[in-house]
């Protein structure tokens, strides 16, 4: 039985990596990922993500909550975009907002019982939806550098160009902000591009 257990386990396994090396990689799609940043520039408001879907119908991942940031461009939560499918055209966001910091929870309540009536409150609030454009922003030859970069980069190490790109919510809608982050030792990052917050 431990032997069978143990093919079954190598088969998963090789069946995992077939699967991953089938899958096209962002130089072979002239595609490219990102570190992405989900923040927000609304005051008084807390951001909740309901759901993300990229162009291919695929989810999206998402930061589902966040505050106002005083900065909003130094400051969020960050992640990668997903697979090696790299940064997809556009992204659509369900959302509330509700206000904040919003229900404050007393003396000898539980936990479970506070975050039960923010869910209950949030839920009442209207639901926001909006398609926001990436790869549209980030100009051919910037596109064309960072391809590279990771092209050139050795197995199991970082690309030394990493594309930087904030998605900040405003009282305007989602705004797309970005620039290029080049590894040490190299020139300061660039300027912020893309959509003004205002």
């Amino acid at each position: 039985m431990k032997r069978k257990t143990i093919l079954y386990s190598i088969a998963a396994v090789l069946l995992a990596l077939a699967a991953t090396l089938a899958q096209p990689t962002p130089a072979d799609q002239k595609s490219f990922g990102a570190a992405l940043t989900f923040t927000s520039a609304i005051p008084n408001k807390r951001v909740h993500v309901i759901s993300a879907h990229d162009d291919r119908g695929q989810p999206f991942p998402h930061a589902g909550s966040f505050g106002p940031a005083a900065d909003p461009q130094n400051a969020g939560k960050t992640m990668g975009t997903p697979g090696g499918y790299g940064l997809p055209e556009w992204v659509e966001f369900q959302w509330r907002e509700r206000s904040y910091p919003g229900v404050e929870m007393h003396e000898g309540q539980s936990y479970e019982a506070w975050g039960a009536l923010v869910d209950k409150e949030t839920a009442k609030l209207a639901i926001k939806k909006q398609r926001v454009y990436l790869t549209k922003h980030i100009p051919p030859e910037v596109a064309a550098e960072i391809i590279a970069a990771q092209a050139a980069a050795k197995p199991g190490k970082l690309s030394t160009k990493m594309l930087f790109l904030y998605l900040v919510w405003t009282n305007g809608g989602i705004k797309v902000r970005w620039r290029i982050s080049v590894d040490d030792p190299g020139p300061e990052p660039t300027d912020w591009q893309g959509e003004p917050l205002e």
